[in-house]
């Protein structure tokens, strides 16, 4: 906006944009609406806008056209090269690790549903098409389907959600809250029952989170710009007008915590309670308990991160490991990690969460399989 392109700037912008585009596949497509966003927003020469020859090519030579277009291609060159040719080009080897895998534990053939497919994704959209161009020319040219899906089920609660928190305020910037797009369209547009990606709270939508922050922001600023002759007129400051606004979307943001039991408050709500407001066993040892009280029996709980630690410390180094999902991160440089329980009668060391059923009842196979193992 300031104008300011020097040769430092540029090469560290373009390494954080680099390191943004390798975090997921739909990413270079924020970049291309982030470079949409600089070019129509953020461009002095879109205020002398006239529908001329010469205009054009002071437009494109400006220093701020050519970094915002070069975004926008090389996003979207990612992307497309991402999407369509290197996911595809791998797909066979998934098909035929999750075959291997469903024979290995012995599923049947009708509960393998779309995984074995040779583009499971699409799956998810299938009121659209069964391609990526039926799918996108779907979405475009039939608007009533398009709204139906985006808006249906529980889909205007997971917005709720998503907005509340900060107030609706986004919505009052849309140049910005457009950079997510792309994954409102790839959360919202799913039309298979059980995903589950609209809910805010699932990993696959959280890029949407900073961009609503950075919305809310701009809208502030925005607002007040837009409202700036009425409140000198009553005599009301900026600094009031900006206060108010950011303690309202404060304010929600605490509301809907309450309310919608946000997993961050209700963690602490619940490690509080736990911790200070509990009776010990001396404590009950003597009396009946009342429905309601909060009793601590022993210090035994079903995710001890301690006995977790211990386990991953015990398993040697270069060995092949099948375990539970959440302690990838702990065990990712190994050459060979698999999620329970794939590889489970293969791999050197096997760690087992016999609390855990999740894998389990999303592949249909038999509960008791953790305590076999």
């Amino acid at each position: 906006k300031a104008g300011n392109f020097t040769k430092k700037g540029l090469v560290t912008f373009w390494i954080l944009l680099t390191l943004t585009m390798m975090g997921k596949e739909q990413l270079p497509l924020y970049i291309c609406f982030y470079g949409l966003f600089i070019l129509l927003f953020r461009n002095p020469a879109i205020e002398s806008l006239t529908f001329s020859k010469e205009w054009l090519v002071r437009f494109l030579k400006t220093p701020i056209s050519r970094l915002s277009l070069w975004m926008m291609g090389i996003g979207f060159a990612w992307f497309f090269t991402a999407f369509f040719i290197i996911i595809p080009a791998f797909a066979d080897y998934r098909v035929e690790g999750y075959e291997e895998f469903a024979k290995s534990l012995g599923l049947m053939d009708n509960t393998v549903r779309d995984v074995a497919l040779p583009n499971y994704f699409l799956a998810r959209y299938d009121a659209f098409g069964e391609s990526y161009t039926e799918i996108m020319l779907n979405i475009l040219f039939r608007p009533s389907l398009a709204t139906e899906v985006f808006f249906g089920g529980d889909r205007v609660e997971n917005l709720v959600k998503t907005f509340g928190p900060l107030a609706y305020a986004p919505l009052a910037y849309p140049p910005l809250l457009m950079i997510s797009l792309p994954d409102f369209l790839i959360n919202y547009m799913t039309s298979a029952g059980g995903i589950g990606t609209a809910e805010v709270r699932n990993h696959r939508i959280s890029m949407i989170i900073p961009v609503l922050f950075l919305a809310s922001i701009y809208a502030i600023s925005f607002l007040y710009l837009y409202l700036r002759p009425l409140l000198e007129k009553v005599r009301i400051r900026k600094e009031l007008f900006v206060a108010v606004l950011a303690l309202a979307i404060f304010g929600s943001n605490i509301y809907m915590s309450f309310y919608d039991n946000n997993p961050v408050y209700l963690w602490m709500a619940q490690a509080i309670k736990k911790r200070v407001f509990a009776k010990t066993e001396s404590e009950i040892a003597k009396k009946d308990l009342e429905i309601g009280e909060v009793v601590r029996i022993s210090e035994l709980e079903d995710k001890d991160r301690d006995c977790a630690r211990n386990i991953v410390s015990m398993i040697p180094d270069g060995v092949s490991v099948s375990g539970p999902d959440y302690l990838g991160a702990h065990l990712s440089l190994r050459e060979t990690y698999a999620i329970f329980p794939a590889l489970y009668n293969e791999a050197d060391y096997v760690v087992v969460d016999i609390f855990s059923k999740k894998i389990l009842t999303i592949l249909d196979a038999d509960l008791d399989l953790g305590r076999q193992v």
